[in-house]
């Protein structure tokens, strides 16, 4: 396991849900957190891995930084349904260019080991180390538990997990449908964005917080 970045290094603005990222306040935040940078022009790579590069995600989710004058918003698609087949370098040289690191809502399970094959947990890692400043990382629900070490998740839910992946995989990870997913650890830290469904009263309206 690779030890966790340094405190000083890091800026997560974590959401409940991907949407959450254009509410004003969640914008204010990320675009508070970039005003170090020397360059005039913020570059937010989006990492839609989580909901397999669908576009819909991509828009809901990063609709309000494209309107921006200041701020150039790339698509970085990775996943296995994405039409683009980038290699590792121009992987690395994307991320390495980001101001803003946002990732999108989604499936946390199928993200994370799909970064880990491609070696992108790496040069996160890497970038928000070497980086001065480092990266704003930021997104909601998926895009929020990927940052720490583990989170509460339901990524397992048969409507929403990767149709590829194998039967013994599933069989090891599903104790039920919601389960302990694995971040990348940046932070040694348990994440909740939702609660769990037994917690959780038809009585008893939960809004969960957006730090």
């Amino acid at each position: 396991m690779m030890n966790s970045v340094a405190r000083n290094k890091l800026r997560i603005v974590a959401a409940g849900r991907g949407r959450s990222m254009c509410l004003d306040p969640i914008v204010k935040a990320v675009l508070d957190l970039t005003d170090s940078i020397e360059e005039k022009e913020i570059r937010l790579v989006y990492l839609g891995t989580a909901t397999y590069d669908k576009n819909d995600a991509f828009e809901a989710q990063t609709h309000a930084y494209s309107r921006l004058s200041n701020c150039k918003v790339i698509k970085l698609e990775v996943s296995e349904a994405a039409q683009k087949n980038l290699s590792h370098d121009e992987i690395r040289d994307v991320i390495d260019s980001a101001h803003v690191i946002m990732v999108s809502g989604g499936n946390t399970l199928y993200a994370v080991k799909r970064w880990k094959q491609l070696k992108i947990d790496a040069m996160i890692r890497n970038c928000v180390i070497q980086k001065n400043p480092p990266p704003v990382l930021c997104g909601g629900s998926a895009g929020a538990i990927c940052w720490f070490e583990y989170g509460h998740s339901d990524s397992m839910d048969p409507t929403t997990f990767f149709s590829s992946q194998s039967s013994d995989d599933c069989a090891a990870l599903a104790g039920s449908l919601e389960l302990k997913a694995s971040g990348i650890s940046l932070r040694y830290a348990y994440h909740i964005t939702t609660l769990p469904r037994a917690m959780v009263s038809r009585d008893h309206k939960i809004q969960m917080p957006c730090y």
